[in-house]
């Protein structure tokens, strides 16, 4: 399989996703059948043009391996809100693009000299500036708290949306009938 440094590949028969920069020989990558894919050379090439599809899991399956359709914007597995509070990067990456999926046009356009489609470009350079810059941790909470809030409430709705459905009937049935039992007293 061939992919960027900062691209995201299942490592070890789980769902950790780390970038291919910390491939090592010997790891065994996520299968999508019975045999075990053992990392047995790592080399670099160089090919021109970029290609870097999205699915909705935020996964691909090439040539018998599993891996991500993202980037680690921190060439960690992990995102690292404030000291000792750390997130999977496979996990913000996707909740985030599927938020802004949700959000971009119908119409697709592209950057000609990324290759990355213009609803994805400015948010990733904006993060991109956010996690490089020297700003203070309050400055990374501000930003990302509410933004890993929003993103989740997304993510439950694009992922269980018969749950979503349940609880919030629940919850106005409720409200109704608290409603009707303080207009009887």
């Amino acid at each position: 399989i061939e992919l960027s440094s900062d691209h995201m590949i299942f490592v070890n028969n789980n769902h950790r996703a780390i970038p291919a920069s910390q491939l090592k020989l010997g790891d065994t990558l996520l299968s999508g059948g019975k045999k075990a894919n053992v990392v047995t050379k790592i080399q670099s090439v160089m090919r021109k043009g970029q290609f870097a599809p999205l699915t909705k899991t935020g996964t691909i399956l090439v040539n018998d391996v599993y891996s991500s359709v993202y980037v680690s914007l921190t060439n960690s597995e992990f995102l690292e809100i404030i000291p000792g509070l750390s997130i999977s990067m496979q996990w913000v990456a996707h909740t985030f693009t599927t938020l802004l999926q949700k959000c971009a046009s119908s119409e697709e356009q592209y950057n000609k000299e990324t290759g990355l489609a213009n609803w994805i470009e400015t948010p990733l350079k904006f993060s991109t500036w956010i996690l490089n810059s020297q700003r203070s941790i309050l400055l990374r909470l501000s930003i990302f708290i509410p933004g890993l809030v929003i993103g989740f409430i997304f993510w439950i709705m694009n992922t269980y949306p018969m749950i979503l459905l349940l609880v919030s009937a629940v919850y106005f049935y409720n409200k109704k009938r608290v409603g009707n039992k303080e207009k009887k007293d």
